[in-house]
């Protein structure tokens, strides 16, 4: 809940720039696990933090993530209160994640 206060707190052009990233960045990571470095384009930093989500990132709950975070920008882009649907989109995350998650045993 904090975090979805402090994204909230973000102007709306900066909310709107960080859903897109985080939609190019889950893209980039599921790329990342098919093991084609060609098919990358993720900075050293975001390498190391894609193989960490290497396996949670599936086939499976990408689509779900991209439909999520495609849900937020046009909520977002529709004037919904940003408090909302941060909160909202932090919920639906942790839901499609949680099962890859456990399975791995990350935290």
């Amino acid at each position: 809940r904090a975090l979805g206060d402090e994204l909230a707190q973000l102007s709306r052009d900066e909310q709107t720039q960080l859903i897109e990233y985080l939609a190019r960045m889950f893209r980039e990571f599921y790329l990342y696990n098919l093991q084609q470095p060609e098919l990358n384009y993720l900075t050293s930093r975001e390498q190391g933090i894609a193989q960490y989500l290497r396996r949670v990132v599936t086939g499976q709950n990408v689509r779900v993530v991209q439909e999520e975070l495609d849900l937020a920008q046009r909520h977002l882009a529709q004037n919904v209160n940003a408090r909302m649907v941060f909160f909202d989109l932090l919920l639906r995350l942790t839901s499609a994640l949680a099962a890859s998650y456990r399975q791995h045993g990350i935290r």
